[in-house]
């Protein structure tokens, strides 16, 4: 053997050592880590109260559709979409600034205040819609994923290309959405309109008020109790001759009341002889 070949034998099998090394399979495509920003992990599932046995059996079950399941991911995600003013066309409004949280996600304001100035209506409490099948004061969206797209839409009315160009480069927001909804297929987008919608829908999802005082009160809790006040205020709810508040409040037991017996029914409280006088006929369209 020449000089040369001993050299360079010794080499060629070093060389095909070296690729045997690194020819290794690829690794199975699954869900991934959670901590892989770019992994196909899509989050921990989120979980409701199970109250299909005990006492709160008849709670009615919040309705989850199937292509946008909640998981913690995406609810962390809904929320801080739900108070990001960025997304709106000023800079200034988000859900949160009309849907107040001391309000039951609503607002103290006769008319709340959008991007344009003043809205024909009150920004109506978010608590419990879970349970719903029917949104606005006129009954116009059916879901709250469409609730949550109509007023986004029109209530911030953001440049949607500028709002999405603005997530994809503020904070963690693209990990975040990664989380929450996967890495994208195809010509998908890793942040889009409809993630944005999906996402602050499962948020207002968990608004929900199913153990309060009261639901401990009436199911004989140990120690539960209501105030002198509280309990003449009951008594006023449930009285057909004062109240009557419980004649379209009515649900099962330990609801809280969250859903009106016959949805959109009008309180009688406007002094009117006419349907068609009502300064806002809403439903009644």
């Amino acid at each position: 053997m020449t000089g040369y070949n001993k050299v360079f034998a010794p080499l060629v099998v070093l060389c095909l050592l070296l690729l045997l090394a690194n020819c290794k399979h690829d690794p199975p495509v699954g869900l991934g880590s959670p901590a892989d920003p770019d992994s196909l992990y899509i989050g921990r599932p989120y979980s409701f109260i199970d109250n299909s046995a005990g006492p709160t059996a008849e709670y009615r079950k919040v309705k989850v559709p199937a292509d946008n399941p909640e998981t913690y991911e995406g609810i962390q995600l809904g929320r801080m979409l739900f108070y990001d003013s960025t997304l709106s066309l000023n800079g200034h409004v988000s859900c949160g600034t009309c849907h107040k949280q001391q309000y039951s996600f609503g607002d103290n304001q006769k008319l709340s205040q959008n991007v344009h100035g003043s809205t024909t209506r009150n920004a109506s409490a978010l608590m419990n819609l879970g349970v719903n099948s029917i949104f606005f004061w006129d009954g116009r969206q059916a879901t709250i994923e469409d609730a949550v797209n109509d007023a986004f839409t029109h209530e911030q009315s953001p440049d949607i290309n500028t709002a999405v160009r603005y997530l994809d480069t503020a904070g963690n927001y693209r990990y975040l959405f990664k989380k929450a909804f996967g890495r994208p297929k195809g010509s998908d987008s890793i942040i889009d309109q409809v993630k944005i919608v999906k996402a602050i829908a499962q948020f207002i999802r968990t608004l929900r008020s199913e153990n309060s005082r009261y639901d401990a009160y009436a199911r004989g809790d140990a120690g539960a109790y209501l105030s002198a006040s509280e309990l003449s205020g009951k008594e006023i709810f449930f009285n057909q001759q004062e109240g009557d508040c419980a004649h379209c409040h009515v649900d099962a037991p330990y609801l809280t009341f969250a859903f009106q017996a016959v949805p959109m029914r009008n309180n009688a409280l406007d002094t009117v002889s006419d349907v068609y006088q009502f300064p806002d006929i809403g439903y009644g369209k």
